[in-house]
């Protein structure tokens, strides 16, 4: 079953919120500046949210199988999942 685009929305934001808090604190050791830290982690957040949401669609439109047959190495693994 497919996610609704809605759902992907959502967990774009939770994990972005994540991420920024990472990237701040990040932005913060490096530089010690606390502004620099706000600036770059403000910015950070749209830009990842947008890739993130489309990143999530194109896993959805792409069908599952052509993934597999594109990797052969997950196909055989599916394969001994499915014997079991």
């Amino acid at each position: 079953m497919r996610d609704h685009p809605i759902k992907s929305i959502m967990k774009a934001i939770s994990w972005r919120i994540i991420g920024t808090i990472d990237t701040i604190i990040i932005s913060y050791l490096l530089t010690g500046k606390l502004v620099i830290a706000l600036s770059i982690g403000s910015v950070e957040v749209f830009t990842k949210m947008i890739l993130y949401y489309f990143h999530e669609r194109a896993w959805e439109y792409f069908p599952r199988v052509t993934f597999r047959l594109s990797f052969p190495f997950f196909k055989k693994l599916n394969a001994s999942n499915q014997s079991r």
